[in-house]
């Protein structure tokens, strides 16, 4: 059988909220985690967002580095330079659950609607991915913008 357009959205609704309220539980309950990684994200967002600079120096003269790639320190520049750990998270958190969509959408392209459903909860609920949207590094960006690009892809095919 196959799903009627309202169906399917209100589906992605639903997987949506789904994750996002497992996120944010999470971060309710073990607030936001670091990693080996995180001070030097920081300090690069906090260094474009006072100097301009792609540095990881605390003091002038900075250098700037090859260290991080500088697209989770972009974003966390746009987010204030990360000085608010819950912005960070949430904004994460939401781009993380869009992630448990698309999954939905690019998984019901190839098997019945009701198993990418259940594709889509099992990511959606996942522990590693609920996780990895409460930390402050670079996974959940990154899942995003892959799941973007390979749905975007699939599209154009």
């Amino acid at each position: 059988m196959v799903p009627h357009n309202r169906q399917v959205a209100r589906s992605c609704f639903l997987i949506f909220l789904a994750a996002f309220v497992a996120r944010l539980l999470f971060f309710a309950w073990r607030g936001a985690q670091s990693g080996s990684d995180t001070s030097e994200y920081l300090q690069i967002a906090g260094n474009i967002l006072r100097h301009f600079a792609f540095s990881l120096e605390a003091m002038p003269p900075l250098i700037p580095t090859i260290r991080r790639a500088p697209l989770y320190p972009a974003f966390l520049a746009l987010l204030n330079g990360g000085s608010s750990t819950f912005l960070v998270v949430f904004v994460q958190s939401a781009l993380d659950s869009f992630v448990a969509v698309l999954v939905l959408l690019m998984v019901r392209a190839v098997v019945p609607f009701r198993v990418a459903l259940v594709a889509a909860l099992l990511y959606a609920l996942h522990p590693a991915a609920i996780s990895a949207a409460n930390s402050l590094l670079s996974e959940a960006l990154f899942t995003f913008t892959l799941a973007c690009a390979v749905w975007l892809t699939a599209k154009g095919l």
